[in-house]
């Protein structure tokens, strides 16, 4: 509240304190007694400490407001007993935390027949060898399964053409039904006719005119000839079909069983195969894991030795 930017005053030269600069280091310069008031030195600026504790904080305290620089802190010096205490701390609880080092790798080499990480090398290598043999067998079902799904398009293509021909050749059995129609009409129509009076016209007198073609007997010949063409054309068209059909089946279970052993590779790859990977590649991390603590124990092992021989 009173913008004041200072931070630190001395708080023992002898000892070399520091203390923070706070609103009661203002308190002796704008609040004082009146014995204060009468005496002969300064009442803001005390020269003569009079072993008052609180004096050079006092006067540290002036001197950063009249000159406006900061005090900066000061460390306080150790003392040579102390810091010899301390290391001798230090190196007591090193030996605790060795101590406590070579009991946890006793354990783990009990835990785990740990000698020098071989048993850990040999089980990672181990278990890196079985999850490439995994990952192989993956590769495998992968490609048979790529060519299973090539197969499936070749089959699907072939049956999409079959129908399409199925297709055509029952648009052509119309036609030839239509025909057969036709050449059944031209008989019925042959018959009706002979049937009929031959009389005049009432309009033109005249009598009906048949053409010697259609009533000469090569000319139903033809017709009976062209009947039974087509006849065999329908049964033979019946019979592509019927074999078309046929084919169109096979290759659809064909289908279904390229479809069935895909759907089974794909269950042994991703219910089968690949957790089994995922979880022996967990089980490498963490012997990878054991193996750095392991190693990192043994590292202070060797470090504790070297400590407590040159101790």
């Amino acid at each position: 509240m009173c913008d004041c930017p200072y931070e630190t005053v001395i708080g023992n030269k002898t000892k070399g304190t520091s203390q923070s600069f706070t609103f009661r280091s203002f308190l002796p310069m704008i609040m004082m007694g009146e014995l204060r008031v009468t005496e002969k030195h300064s009442a803001i600026y005390r020269m003569n400490p009079k072993g008052s504790n609180f004096s050079t904080a006092e006067l540290t305290s002036f001197q950063t407001v009249i000159s406006g620089n900061d005090y900066e802190k000061i460390d306080k010096k150790d003392n040579p007993e102390i810091v010899k205490a301390k290391l001798r701390g230090q190196i007591e609880e090193l030996s605790h935390m060795i101590d406590e080092l070579r009991i946890e790798n006793a354990n783990l080499e009990a835990k785990n027949e740990i000698k020098d990480g071989q048993y850990l090398t040999k089980k990672i290598k181990e278990t890196n060898e079985f999850i490439d043999s995994k990952n192989e067998e993956v590769k495998k079902y992968e490609i048979e399964f790529e060519q299973l799904q090539t197969e499936s398009d070749v089959i699907k293509r072939k049956i999409y053409r079959l129908n399409d021909n199925i297709d055509k050749f029952h648009l052509l059995k119309k036609n030839y039904l239509s025909d057969l129609e036709r050449l059944e009409f031209i008989f019925d129509a042959h018959d009706l006719t002979q049937q009929l009076v031959d009389v005049e016209c009432p309009i033109c007198h005249s009598h009906m005119q048949v053409e010697e073609a259609e009533s000469s007997n090569d000319y139903f010949i033809a017709l009976s000839s062209e009947r039974t063409k087509i006849e065999i054309q329908l049964s033979e068209l019946d019979d592509t079909i019927s074999d078309m059909q046929s084919e169109v089946e096979e290759e659809e279970q064909i289908l279904k069983d390229i479809e069935i052993k895909s759907e089974l590779i794909s269950q042994e790859v991703n219910t089968i195969l690949l957790p089994v990977i995922s979880e022996k590649f967990a089980e490498v991390q963490a012997l990878l894991e054991i193996q750095e603590q392991v190693n990192l124990i043994l590292r202070k092992d060797h470090f504790s030795s070297h400590l407590v021989n040159g101790r």
